[in-house]
């Protein structure tokens, strides 16, 4: 089922609470921003639809993500080009946020591969 087919399910209080959880907010800011009880979005949560729209939005952050760290690989090699091949000069702290973004980038894009892939399995085995 599409984004938008489970948006056109979803009350809007589910949808303003889906979006806060789906940007790392906790149940009480979701409830709050929704309008509702904690214990409401406790409900939300038994319900499929809202659960496939939580993963379906989470996937795509996580996808979001990968491409802005993958932008930044560049910036992070250049950094450590420069780094290696300018002599006596002190790089410290853009050397570690390059090694950083590289190490980090690395598993964001591995996670994603795996995801991707259990995403095919899924769909081929008929499981949403």
């Amino acid at each position: 089922m599409s984004k938008n087919v489970q948006e056109k399910l979803l009350s809007s209080k589910q949808r303003v609470a889906a979006n806060v959880l789906i940007r790392g907010g906790s149940k009480d800011k979701a409830a709050k921003a929704a309008g509702v009880t904690v214990r409401t979005i406790d409900r939300y949560l038994q319900d499929d639809t809202f659960s496939r729209y939580l993963r379906d939005g989470a996937s795509q952050a996580m996808q979001s993500a990968a491409m802005k760290i993958t932008a930044l690989l560049d910036l992070a090699l250049n950094v450590l080009y420069e780094s290696m091949t300018t002599p006596g000069e002190r790089q410290g702290i853009k050397l570690r946020a390059a090694n950083y973004t590289i190490g980090h980038a690395i598993k964001l894009i591995e996670i994603q591969e795996v995801l991707d892939r259990l995403e095919r399995i899924e769909s081929s085995l008929g499981i949403e």
